[in-house]
């Protein structure tokens, strides 16, 4: 999770030699010796001579020798600063097991695209806590509060938590999910259906319920100072999740939609996961 693009350097010997710690330090060099390399070829598309290693299992397909000479060139102009490294939250395991959900400030759009997730920023967030049967909704402001508090549960859940929650909270610093289990819904689902379902499809299929609103309207609440509103929505999604999870901790199985308007039941072994950890 660099949170950006970025240029690998790989030791080519087996178990290193040191070579990418030197790197580092004479980086310019490196590029510049790269670029002459690529550049005076003779090949036309690239070559192992050049831009290709023909160890890498992948095949480096397709080739642009363009585009790595221009890529290596705007790197030699660029004005390269060294960054400081984001905090690790780092906390005492509680115990508890949380399932939480978080709502933006910001759109993909608005930052750039899906991949930029963690320049969203949190207007607000829930967790519900399966040890005290709690909500608690925490802002911006409080962030530090809600990351040492996932950081120290023993376990969390969530529903696409992996893909997106997580990662707009990685914006503030990276949690060390180190002692907890991070558990989400929605990859338990698409590795066992091979499918990628919504929570609000799976919820009115299996509950007979659906969220109360939707992410667009989250983020014009926002615009509009109303937190509450968020809060109420957010607190909702929380519970559809809370419902989802122990419906099929209970019963073994949730409900899916197909095209043609049925149902599906998908086997889960949420019980053995909750038993586990709670």
């Amino acid at each position: 999770q660099l949170e950006s693009s970025a240029v690998f350097v790989y030791d080519g010997y087996p178990g290193g030699v040191g070579i990418v710690k030197r790197a580092f330090g004479r980086i310019r060099e490196l590029l510049e010796t790269t670029l002459n390399q690529v550049k005076y070829c003779g090949c036309e598309d690239g070559c192992p001579a050049c831009i290709y290693s023909p160890k890498c299992g992948s095949g480096n397909y397709p080739l642009d020798k363009k585009g790595a000479v221009y890529l290596i060139q705007r790197l030699l102009e660029a004005d390269l600063k060294e960054e400081e490294e984001k905090p690790v939250i780092k906390a005492e395991n509680s115990g508890e097991v949380l399932v939480y959900d978080i709502e933006t400030k910001y759109s993909a759009e608005d930052v750039g695209g899906w991949n930029n997730s963690h320049r969203m920023g949190v207007s607000v967030a829930v967790v519900y806590s399966m040890n005290t049967g709690e909500y608690v909704a925490y802002r911006e402001e409080k962030i530090n509060e809600l990351t040492e508090r996932l950081a120290s549960a023993r376990m969390i859940l969530g529903f696409n938590n992996i893909g997106f929650d997580n990662k707009v909270l990685s914006g503030y610093g990276m949690p060390a999910f180190r002692g907890t289990f991070v558990f989400d819904m929605l990859a338990d689902v698409r590795s066992l259906t091979g499918q990628r379902f919504s929570l609000e499809k799976l919820a009115t299929a299996t509950l007979n319920t659906g969220k109360s609103a939707d992410g667009l309207m989250a983020l014009q609440w926002y615009k509009e100072g109303r937190f509450d509103l968020i809060e109420e929505y957010c607190t909702k999604d929380v519970e559809v999740t809370k419902d989802l999870f122990m419906f099929g901790v209970n019963n073994g199985f949730i409900h899916a939609p197909v095209k043609d308007g049925s149902l599906i039941r998908i086997p889960v072994k949420w019980k053995e996961i909750l038993a586990s950890y709670l």
